[in-house]
C-alpha cells in the first residue's frame, strides 16, 4: 500500500497480468490499483520513481499511455486530463493479427489515437 495524493494505492502482483498485457506492460512496470476511481496506474518497478506510464481504466477495457510531460503530475490531475496518450491496441485485434505475421505477437504495440477526454 502507498498513500499518494490524496487515496491509497494497491501494489498488485505482475504474475496476475500476463494474461491481459503484452509482456512489456508486465514485467518492466509496477502495477498500482486506486480502487476509488477504479484505475491500474503503471509505474517504474522502482518504488522511488512515481511517474505513471500508462494508465488502464478497469470499468471500460481502455489503457492510455501517458504523454512525457504528465507522468509526474498529481494523480487527480493525470486522470482528469484530456491530453492523456493514445489508447493501447489488444492483443486479439485484427491489426495485431495482421501484424503477428511480420513480428511475434507478444512484441508488437500498436495504438490508436485518442479522441478527446476519457468517459
Amino acid at each position: 500500500k502507498e498513500l499518494a495524493d490524496d487515496c491509497t494505492l494497491d501494489l498488485v502482483p505482475h504474475d496476475h497480468f500476463y494474461e491481459v498485457f503484452p509482456p512489456r506492460l508486465v514485467e518492466l512496470h509496477s502495477h498500482w490499483l486506486d480502487w476509488d476511481r477504479n484505475v491500474l496506474l503503471f509505474r517504474p518497478i522502482d518504488f522511488k520513481k512515481k511517474a505513471v506510464s500508462f494508465v488502464f481504466w478497469v470499468e471500460t477495457g481502455e489503457c492510455n499511455e501517458v504523454p512525457q510531460h504528465l507522468q509526474e503530475a498529481p494523480l487527480e490531475e493525470l486522470l482528469d486530463s484530456s491530453c492523456l496518450g493514445d489508447r493501447l491496441v489488444w492483443p486479439e485485434s485484427e491489426v495485431i493479427n495482421v501484424l503477428s505475421k511480420f513480428e511475434q505477437a507478444d512484441f508488437i504495440h500498436a495504438y490508436v489515437q485518442r479522441e478527446g477526454p476519457h468517459t
